[in-house]
């Protein structure tokens, strides 16, 4: 697909894109690493994936990159990041929620939850 970008990222490359209302997952491995991203999405959301070039010479090789977007007044995003060297459990996440002063997010890996508050920045 062509960059859906405006000017200024016109030297990414490679697009692909998708559209979710749910949350999703994304993992990497590299040698002997692995990273697992998972994302809460609302209604409306896209995500690219594109080359980001490593270094500035014309046609050079890219490395890939990941763009999580929507078009929207406000919108909150959850990520999870994970990694490791062996399996990496699933974590499913519920939130963010409002909550009296802040935002609640809840984590499940098993049979155990975790609940965490994150308290509203100050204006």
């Amino acid at each position: 697909m062509d960059n859906p970008l405006p000017p200024p990222a016109r030297w990414l490359r490679d697009f692909r894109q998708a559209q979710t209302d749910d949350g999703f997952t994304f993992q990497w491995t590299q040698d002997t690493v692995t990273l697992k991203m998972t994302m809460t999405a609302v209604p409306g959301t896209t995500v690219l994936s594109c080359g980001y070039p490593k270094t500035d010479e014309p046609n050079a090789a890219t490395i890939p990159m990941l763009l999580v977007h929507r078009h929207a007044q406000q919108t909150i995003f959850t990520a999870l990041y994970q990694w490791s060297r062996t399996d990496i459990p699933i974590i499913s996440i519920e939130g963010p929620a409002s909550a009296t002063g802040g935002l609640e997010i809840r984590l499940k890996v098993d049979d155990r939850i975790a609940h965490h508050r994150i308290p509203a920045l100050r204006r």
